[in-house]
């Protein structure tokens, strides 16, 4: 319809201005994000393409939003939720801590998303924790966990 090819124009416009000007449109690529909770699928794919653009050739930082990308991985529209695990893949084929370094933002923010539901955490979390697959970094991501839960429950 006439309101989805506006939201997607919209949203291919300003990945081009962030593109463009990544420095000065820094503060607004929350609104850019926001464009992946559209209702309307058309906009949600076309702003994970644009940010999917974006992140992998590091014009657009993920954090504090990194979560709403992880959330597409249960996008009613099985070809979001399909280019969603390739995004994640891309990204970690990146470097080899791109996706690691990530886990901490991504956690922190879906344990505080009231709408999410326990499989859908679950999901999202064992698709994640799939691409970190050096020892160190597991056990790196056990004791960073392990100290979040200590502080978290005052046994500090």
């Amino acid at each position: 319809t006439g309101s989805d090819t506006i939201g997607t124009n919209l949203v291919i416009a300003v990945g081009d201005l962030v593109k463009q000007f990544p420095n000065q449109l820094e503060p607004y690529t929350k609104a850019l994000y926001g464009c992946l909770s559209s209702k309307k699928s058309k906009v949600r794919m076309t702003g994970l393409h644009v940010l999917m653009h974006l992140i992998l050739s590091s014009h657009v930082k993920t954090s504090g939003n990194i979560s709403s990308l992880a959330r597409l991985l249960l996008d009613p529209d099985k070809r979001i939720a399909s280019f969603a695990e390739l995004f994640f893949h891309q990204l970690s084929r990146k470097t080899a801590t791109s996706v690691y370094n990530l886990i901490p933002d991504i956690l922190s923010n879906l344990t505080n998303d009231e709408n999410l539901e326990e499989d859908g955490f679950k999901y999202i979390m064992q698709h994640i924790l799939a691409f970190i697959r050096r020892d160190k970094q597991k056990e790196g991501l056990t004791q960073k966990l392990r100290h979040r839960l200590k502080t978290a429950c005052g046994d500090e």
